[in-house]
């Protein structure tokens, strides 16, 4: 008997989504839910809609999440705002995983690019190859690149994280 499982797969960026894998039906997938947020001294800036992104999560009931690991890189222009929105991002997404008392999992963008052959390949390159993959799935739009990426990690976690 093949054991039935649910793993949410989640690119923790802005601009990135979550997918919802059963092995069974389709996989749904979600863009990450964000706000617009007005800045001090005029201006705007997104940030996560933390309810919404809760509800997501809550009401998807869950074996396993799979985070992508981002890490901040010397070369990244945005420096130490960036690295602080990344780390923000990540423990959020596991201080939800711990509240649900779920198990979760950090993978590094290399480890899961080369098991489905991405590795040194664009995001356009695992937009165009999940929508092979995934052909339910609209990934018809550039920006569809973090739902792609979210659908690699929950298929890491349903095959990798057994």
């Amino acid at each position: 008997m093949t054991e039935h499982r649910t793993v949410i797969g989640i690119d923790p960026g802005l601009d990135g989504a979550i997918a919802v894998m059963d092995g069974i039906g389709s996989p749904v997938v979600y863009d990450m839910p964000t706000v617009r947020l007005e800045k001090s001294g005029g201006g705007h800036r997104r940030d996560y809609e933390l309810k919404e992104l809760w509800l997501k999560i809550i009401l998807g009931p869950f074996d396993l999440m799979v985070i992508e690991r981002l890490q901040p890189m010397p070369s990244d222009k945005r420096g130490m705002i960036g690295a602080f929105s990344i780390g923000r991002s990540l423990g959020i997404l596991e201080g939800m995983a711990t509240a649900l008392g779920k198990p979760f999992i950090r993978v590094l963008p290399t480890v899961w690019k080369r098991r489905y052959g991405l590795l040194g390949q664009g995001k356009q390159a695992s937009r165009v190859r999940a929508m092979e993959r995934f052909p339910t799935v609209d990934l018809s739009k550039k920006k569809h690149d973090g739902r792609a990426d979210a659908l690699w990690l929950a298929l890491y976690g349903m095959e990798v994280e057994r």
